[in-house]
């Protein structure tokens, strides 16, 4: 008989070691440390890591991660090779997941997967509605042998305040319009959830949240964060609204992040790009990103808000 619940504290070390048992042994270990590191320090949050049994005896793991803004992170579950009836293992942990997620009110949840993995796994992530699906560029651009100089802008630039934040949502919201990017999460989400998430994922401290006008008229908007133990910035957002785009407002924003996180000591920027954004692609590429791998993106949106047409592409970037 198959048993599905969510690990207690007792049982979530047994239940890590099932997650990272398919790695090498130093690997195994390293990532074992890792999580529980992580987990001691609040980072990551473990009262939603699924467990299955049979007869008693654990046999799969699906560790499931929410975050602020009604979003939540799941990995593809993990099932012991001497599992009886492996399929519905994976499935029952994938629909108990959906079930948390929809009681919690998670608007949408992502899984990521390497191009590498094995088509099983994407079969098991789609028939159990995470069918929406993309694949994201991880764009890297190092910073240790120019950018001397501050370029030079045709913006002004404003950094946020909370007294500025219904000027940021406004412009975010405005920057998904014709937007060629996330078709799938138009409308699920408002700009306001969508800053309260991308405020939770990092110290305050350590975020760069700018407002771009020109004249009386606010065009763009970018959202960085640095990642001071490695020495990098993250480019988390970048919109642009409709009638600002076309006219190399993007390029100048980047540019003037990667003079800033220079001058603050970082070694590099990455950002994750939706590989059918050729737009965003071709302005990383002019400032010198180039490609660090790739991911498989699979989407599952709260029924509540999902539309019968949604198209099968995942959020990363908008058009710039």
């Amino acid at each position: 008989m198959l048993s599905i619940s969510a690990a207690l504290p007792s049982e979530r070390l047994a239940a890590l070691t099932v997650l990272y048992g398919g790695l090498p042994a130093g690997d195994r270990e390293r990532q074992l440390a890792i999580a529980l590191e992580a987990t001691q320090s609040g980072a990551l949050p473990l009262d939603d890591l699924l467990i299955a049994r049979q007869q008693g005896q654990l046999c799969g793991v699906l560790p499931l991660v929410r975050h602020a803004g009604n979003i939540a992170y799941v990995w593809a579950p993990v099932i012991q090779q001497s599992t009886h009836n492996a399929e519905a293992v994976a499935d029952g942990l994938l629909q108990a997941a959906s079930e948390r997620m929809d009681a919690g009110q998670i608007l949408f949840t992502q899984c990521l997967l390497s191009p590498d993995d094995s088509p099983l796994v994407s079969q098991r992530m789609i028939r159990n509605g995470f069918d929406q699906r993309s694949q994201l560029q991880l764009l890297i651009r190092g910073l240790q042998t120019d950018l001397q100089v501050r370029p030079q802008t045709r913006l002004e630039e404003i950094s946020y305040t909370e007294a500025l934040r219904p000027r940021f949502a406004k412009v975010v919201e405005r920057s998904y319009l014709q937007s060629l990017d996330c078709p799938a999460l138009h409308g699920v989400r408002t700009a306001e959830e969508a800053l309260r998430a991308h405020r939770a994922l990092t110290p305050w401290e350590h975020c760069h949240w700018r407002l771009y006008s020109r004249g009386e008229e606010d065009v763009a908007v970018l959202l960085t964060a640095d990642v001071p133990e490695q020495q990098e910035t993250e480019v988390a957002y970048l919109g642009v609204v409709p009638e600002g785009r076309g006219q190399g407002y993007a390029r100048e924003m980047l540019l003037g992040e990667l003079y800033r996180a220079r001058q603050a000591g970082g070694l590099r920027l990455h950002v994750a790009v939706d590989a059918q954004n050729v737009y965003a692609q071709q302005v990383y590429r002019e400032v010198g990103f180039v490609v660090g791998s790739l991911l498989e993106v699979y989407l599952r949106i709260h029924p509540d808000r999902r539309r019968p047409t949604d198209p099968q592409v995942v959020h990363s970037h908008d058009q710039v």
